[in-house]
């Protein structure tokens, strides 16, 4: 019976792992010969979770995604070739009434958290300059995103007195010798 209870304990332990906030689908798109352009999106992203610790307009939500690009050795560590950082912070500002979103492109203003929540849920042509790109043998992306934001919700989505800092985190690792990139 205890065997029965541990393996359905690690069952569901897999499935909750393997259906959270995660990165979906990666596009890649040829940007000049000296790099591409890449975009993705999230799986399941606590949309709700995050519009409504926007509308407590006290602390931010952030958003920060790390790209590295690795290329394979046998029998040794990866080499660590370059590596990206992005960021996404929305917040509220009491002095404009007006919510924002700041990130590498600069400072936009909106009425709505609804509004800038589409904005969140991914990152759209993220410039990586690889001048190597002819030679894409071995060579792979490690995406790397994490999610922080407070509330006073509980897993449940229930209200709660207390303020709590939520922190996701997820990776994504993708083959960029595959042919069928640009």
């Amino acid at each position: 019976m205890k065997r029965l209870i541990l393996f359905s304990a690690f069952i569901l332990l897999l499935i909750s792992k393997s259906y959270g906030f995660s990165v979906g689908e990666i596009y890649l798109f040829k940007g000049s010969e000296r790099g591409i352009f890449l975009s993705f999106n999230f799986k399941e992203f606590p949309l709700q979770e995050v519009i409504l610790a926007l509308k407590r307009q006290k602390e931010p939500v952030l958003l920060l995604c790390e790209i590295e690009i690795y290329k394979e050795r046998f029998l040794l560590q990866d080499e660590l070739l370059q590596k990206h950082v992005f960021f996404k912070k929305a917040g509220y500002n009491p002095e404009l009434n007006k919510y924002y979103l700041e990130d590498e492109k600069g400072l936009t203003l909106f009425n709505h958290p609804e509004e800038l929540s589409k904005y969140l849920v991914e990152f759209d042509s993220l410039f990586l300059s690889i001048p190597f790109m002819e030679n894409r043998t071995g060579l792979y992306l490690l995406i790397k995103v994490q999610l922080k934001f407070h509330s006073h919700l509980d897993s449940n989505l229930r209200y709660t007195p207390k303020v709590r800092m939520i922190h996701y985190k997820t990776e994504k690792k993708y083959d960029l010798s595959k042919k069928n990139l640009p």
